[in-house]
Protein backbone atom coordinates (compact mmCIF):
# COMPACT_ATOMS: atom_id res chain seq x y z
CA UNK A 1 0.00 0.00 0.00
CA UNK A 2 1.42 3.53 -0.71
CA UNK A 3 0.27 7.01 0.65
CA UNK A 4 0.82 10.25 -0.23
CA UNK A 5 -0.25 11.58 3.08
CA UNK A 6 0.76 10.18 6.29
CA UNK A 7 -0.61 10.85 9.91
CA UNK A 8 -4.01 10.80 8.61
CA UNK A 9 -7.02 11.19 11.18
CA UNK A 10 -9.94 8.25 11.30
CA UNK A 11 -12.72 8.63 12.76
CA UNK A 12 -14.47 5.13 13.54
CA UNK A 13 -17.79 4.19 14.47
CA UNK A 14 -18.85 1.34 16.51
CA UNK A 15 -14.70 0.55 17.62
CA UNK A 16 -15.67 -1.60 20.62
CA UNK A 17 -15.42 -4.72 18.69
CA UNK A 18 -15.39 -6.75 15.63
CA UNK A 19 -14.15 -5.09 12.26
CA UNK A 20 -13.69 -1.57 14.01
CA UNK A 21 -11.79 -2.85 16.62
CA UNK A 22 -9.67 -4.58 14.75
CA UNK A 23 -9.41 -1.39 11.84
CA UNK A 24 -8.80 0.84 14.92
CA UNK A 25 -5.98 -1.22 15.99
CA UNK A 26 -4.13 -1.96 12.83
CA UNK A 27 -4.72 1.92 11.55
CA UNK A 28 -2.98 3.00 14.74
CA UNK A 29 -0.19 0.09 14.76
CA UNK A 30 0.50 1.79 11.17
CA UNK A 31 1.26 5.53 12.91
CA UNK A 32 -1.50 7.28 11.70
CA UNK A 33 -4.58 8.35 14.32
CA UNK A 34 -7.99 7.24 15.21
CA UNK A 35 -11.11 8.85 16.74
CA UNK A 36 -12.62 5.21 18.63
CA UNK A 37 -15.95 5.62 19.12
CA UNK A 38 -18.03 3.18 21.15
CA UNK A 39 -21.34 3.68 23.14
CA UNK A 40 -19.41 1.99 25.73
CA UNK A 41 -16.22 4.23 26.56
CA UNK A 42 -14.60 1.54 28.85
CA UNK A 43 -14.29 -0.34 25.90
CA UNK A 44 -12.05 1.81 23.38
CA UNK A 45 -10.27 3.80 26.50
CA UNK A 46 -7.49 1.24 26.48
CA UNK A 47 -6.58 2.57 22.62
CA UNK A 48 -6.12 6.12 24.10
CA UNK A 49 -4.04 4.73 27.15
CA UNK A 50 -2.07 2.81 24.43
CA UNK A 51 -1.74 5.42 22.10
CA UNK A 52 -1.70 8.43 23.77
CA UNK A 53 -0.90 10.74 21.06
CA UNK A 54 -2.54 9.15 18.01
CA UNK A 55 -5.90 8.07 19.51
CA UNK A 56 -8.81 9.80 21.32
CA UNK A 57 -11.71 7.34 22.54
CA UNK A 58 -15.19 9.33 22.43
CA UNK A 59 -18.30 8.02 23.69
CA UNK A 60 -21.00 8.16 20.92
CA UNK A 61 -24.30 6.50 20.40
CA UNK A 62 -24.50 6.93 16.37
CA UNK A 63 -28.96 7.26 17.10
CA UNK A 64 -28.08 10.30 18.82
CA UNK A 65 -27.65 13.10 16.70
CA UNK A 66 -26.50 15.87 19.42
CA UNK A 67 -23.82 13.24 20.39
CA UNK A 68 -22.73 12.75 16.48
CA UNK A 69 -22.10 16.15 16.82
CA UNK A 70 -20.14 16.60 19.59
CA UNK A 71 -18.42 13.70 19.07
CA UNK A 72 -17.19 15.07 15.41
CA UNK A 73 -16.53 18.70 17.26
CA UNK A 74 -14.52 17.03 20.10
CA UNK A 75 -12.56 14.99 16.98
CA UNK A 76 -11.86 17.92 15.22
CA UNK A 77 -10.53 20.11 18.51
CA UNK A 78 -8.24 16.99 19.18
CA UNK A 79 -6.65 16.27 15.68
CA UNK A 80 -8.00 19.44 13.78
CA UNK A 81 -9.09 17.50 10.76
CA UNK A 82 -11.22 14.27 9.24
CA UNK A 83 -9.60 12.69 6.43
CA UNK A 84 -11.14 9.11 6.65
CA UNK A 85 -14.77 8.60 8.16
CA UNK A 86 -15.53 4.44 8.80
CA UNK A 87 -19.74 4.17 9.41
CA UNK A 88 -19.30 1.30 10.98
CA UNK A 89 -21.88 0.59 13.98
CA UNK A 90 -24.46 -1.70 12.97
CA UNK A 91 -26.17 -4.72 14.10
CA UNK A 92 -29.00 -7.03 12.23
CA UNK A 93 -32.22 -7.96 13.74
CA UNK A 94 -33.52 -11.51 13.16
CA UNK A 95 -36.76 -11.89 13.38
CA UNK A 96 -39.84 -12.65 11.24
CA UNK A 97 -41.50 -9.25 9.84
CA UNK A 98 -44.80 -9.85 11.31
CA UNK A 99 -43.59 -11.03 14.92
CA UNK A 100 -40.65 -7.88 15.40
CA UNK A 101 -41.70 -5.24 17.35
CA UNK A 102 -42.53 -1.97 16.41
CA UNK A 103 -39.72 -0.90 18.77
CA UNK A 104 -37.10 -3.69 17.39
CA UNK A 105 -37.97 -2.37 13.81
CA UNK A 106 -37.27 1.45 14.94
CA UNK A 107 -34.28 0.59 16.71
CA UNK A 108 -33.07 -1.37 13.69
CA UNK A 109 -32.99 1.90 11.65
CA UNK A 110 -32.15 4.17 13.82
CA UNK A 111 -29.06 2.30 13.99
CA UNK A 112 -27.87 0.98 10.81
CA UNK A 113 -29.37 4.24 8.78
CA UNK A 114 -29.93 6.96 11.08
CA UNK A 115 -26.65 6.33 12.90
CA UNK A 116 -24.94 6.77 9.30
CA UNK A 117 -26.65 10.16 8.36
CA UNK A 118 -26.02 11.86 11.76
CA UNK A 119 -22.44 11.02 11.62
CA UNK A 120 -21.84 11.68 7.87
CA UNK A 121 -23.86 14.78 8.22
CA UNK A 122 -21.68 15.92 11.06
CA UNK A 123 -18.18 15.29 9.25
CA UNK A 124 -19.19 16.70 5.23
CA UNK A 125 -18.75 19.83 5.96
CA UNK A 126 -15.16 19.92 7.21
CA UNK A 127 -14.70 16.97 4.14
CA UNK A 128 -15.95 19.60 1.92
CA UNK A 129 -13.66 22.73 3.38
CA UNK A 130 -10.54 20.25 3.25
CA UNK A 131 -11.90 19.16 -0.44
CA UNK A 132 -10.94 15.76 0.40
CA UNK A 133 -11.46 12.66 2.52
CA UNK A 134 -12.61 9.08 2.52
CA UNK A 135 -16.10 7.82 3.50
CA UNK A 136 -16.15 4.01 4.00
CA UNK A 137 -19.82 2.91 4.51
CA UNK A 138 -20.10 -0.54 6.42
CA UNK A 139 -23.04 -3.01 4.16
CA UNK A 140 -23.53 -6.46 3.75
CA UNK A 141 -24.55 -9.21 1.22
CA UNK A 142 -27.40 -8.67 3.00
CA UNK A 143 -28.02 -4.87 1.29
CA UNK A 144 -28.24 -7.28 -2.23
CA UNK A 145 -30.31 -10.12 -1.77
CA UNK A 146 -33.18 -10.12 1.12
CA UNK A 147 -33.02 -13.39 3.33
CA UNK A 148 -36.22 -14.54 5.35
CA UNK A 149 -35.38 -13.91 8.94
CA UNK A 150 -33.24 -10.73 8.39
CA UNK A 151 -35.86 -8.11 6.33
CA UNK A 152 -35.34 -5.35 8.37
CA UNK A 153 -32.13 -5.41 8.86
CA UNK A 154 -32.06 -6.24 4.67
CA UNK A 155 -34.05 -3.21 4.69
CA UNK A 156 -31.29 -1.12 6.48
CA UNK A 157 -28.76 -2.28 4.33
CA UNK A 158 -30.58 -1.96 0.64
CA UNK A 159 -30.75 2.25 2.04
CA UNK A 160 -27.29 2.21 2.78
CA UNK A 161 -26.63 1.17 -0.41
CA UNK A 162 -28.71 3.73 -2.27
CA UNK A 163 -27.19 6.66 0.33
CA UNK A 164 -23.50 6.08 -0.56
CA UNK A 165 -24.28 5.54 -4.37
CA UNK A 166 -26.04 8.70 -4.58
CA UNK A 167 -23.36 10.57 -1.74
CA UNK A 168 -20.42 9.47 -4.12
CA UNK A 169 -21.80 11.50 -6.98
CA UNK A 170 -22.78 14.63 -4.78
CA UNK A 171 -19.02 14.74 -3.22
CA UNK A 172 -16.69 13.43 -5.44
CA UNK A 173 -16.34 16.84 -7.38
CA UNK A 174 -14.67 17.90 -3.97
CA UNK A 175 -12.48 15.45 -3.98
CA UNK A 176 -13.98 13.36 -1.59
CA UNK A 177 -14.57 9.35 -2.35
CA UNK A 178 -17.53 7.49 -0.70
CA UNK A 179 -17.35 3.17 -1.37
CA UNK A 180 -19.03 0.73 0.43
CA UNK A 181 -17.97 -2.76 2.20
CA UNK A 182 -19.93 -5.74 1.68
CA UNK A 183 -18.96 -8.36 3.98
CA UNK A 184 -20.16 -11.96 3.32
CA UNK A 185 -19.65 -15.04 6.01
CA UNK A 186 -17.18 -13.37 8.41
CA UNK A 187 -15.90 -15.23 11.71
CA UNK A 188 -17.45 -12.69 13.97
CA UNK A 189 -18.54 -14.08 17.29
CA UNK A 190 -22.73 -13.79 16.42
CA UNK A 191 -21.95 -15.23 13.19
CA UNK A 192 -20.02 -18.02 14.65
CA UNK A 193 -22.60 -19.09 17.00
CA UNK A 194 -25.35 -19.51 13.95
CA UNK A 195 -22.97 -21.76 12.56
CA UNK A 196 -22.18 -23.63 15.12
CA UNK A 197 -23.44 -26.86 13.76
CA UNK A 198 -21.95 -29.32 11.44
CA UNK A 199 -25.38 -29.08 9.59
CA UNK A 200 -24.89 -25.00 9.39
CA UNK A 201 -21.39 -25.09 8.96
CA UNK A 202 -21.33 -27.33 5.63
CA UNK A 203 -24.49 -25.63 4.35
CA UNK A 204 -22.93 -22.46 4.62
CA UNK A 205 -19.70 -23.82 3.14
CA UNK A 206 -22.35 -24.65 -0.17
CA UNK A 207 -22.34 -20.73 -0.61
CA UNK A 208 -18.87 -19.51 -0.27
CA UNK A 209 -16.87 -20.73 -3.40
CA UNK A 210 -13.54 -20.12 -1.81
CA UNK A 211 -14.07 -22.49 0.75
CA UNK A 212 -13.59 -20.09 3.72
CA UNK A 213 -14.69 -18.25 5.95
CA UNK A 214 -13.82 -14.73 5.98
CA UNK A 215 -11.53 -13.24 8.87
CA UNK A 216 -11.99 -9.48 10.19
CA UNK A 217 -8.63 -9.14 9.20
CA UNK A 218 -10.23 -9.64 5.64
CA UNK A 219 -12.61 -6.63 6.16
CA UNK A 220 -10.28 -4.44 7.86
CA UNK A 221 -7.65 -4.43 4.96
CA UNK A 222 -10.35 -3.83 2.62
CA UNK A 223 -11.28 -0.59 4.60
CA UNK A 224 -7.29 0.13 4.55
CA UNK A 225 -7.55 0.03 0.63
CA UNK A 226 -10.33 2.08 0.21
CA UNK A 227 -8.95 4.91 1.79
CA UNK A 228 -5.36 4.49 0.04
CA UNK A 229 -4.13 6.17 -2.63
CA UNK A 230 -4.22 2.53 -4.29
CA UNK A 231 -7.58 2.66 -4.84
CA UNK A 232 -7.73 6.67 -6.20
CA UNK A 233 -9.85 6.12 -9.01
CA UNK A 234 -12.64 3.47 -6.62
CA UNK A 235 -15.74 5.68 -6.03
CA UNK A 236 -18.93 4.91 -5.14
CA UNK A 237 -18.77 1.23 -5.29
CA UNK A 238 -19.63 -1.60 -2.98
CA UNK A 239 -16.48 -3.91 -2.18
CA UNK A 240 -17.89 -7.18 -1.87
CA UNK A 241 -15.43 -9.34 0.78
CA UNK A 242 -17.61 -12.34 0.02
CA UNK A 243 -15.49 -15.62 -1.25
CA UNK A 244 -17.49 -15.52 -3.90
CA UNK A 245 -20.72 -15.87 -2.13
CA UNK A 246 -23.21 -13.25 -3.86
CA UNK A 247 -22.11 -14.76 -7.52
CA UNK A 248 -23.07 -18.69 -6.31
CA UNK A 249 -26.02 -19.59 -8.30
CA UNK A 250 -27.83 -20.58 -4.88
CA UNK A 251 -27.16 -17.75 -3.01
CA UNK A 252 -30.60 -15.94 -3.37
CA UNK A 253 -32.47 -19.31 -2.60
CA UNK A 254 -29.95 -20.28 0.13
CA UNK A 255 -28.53 -17.04 1.92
Amino acid sequence: MTNKQTGRVWFITGSSSGFGRLLAEQVLAAGEFVVATARDLAKVSDLERKYPDNAKAIRLDVTDKTQADEAVAQALAVFGRIDVLVNNAGYGLVAAQEEATEEEIQSQIDTNVYGVIHVTRAVLPHMRTQRSGHIVNMSSVAGLVGTPGLGYYNLTKFALEGMSEALAQEVAPRGIRVNAIAPGAIRTPINTAAWQTPEAYKRLMTLVPYGRIGEPEDIARAAVWLASDDSDYVVGTTLFVDGGMTLYPGFADKG
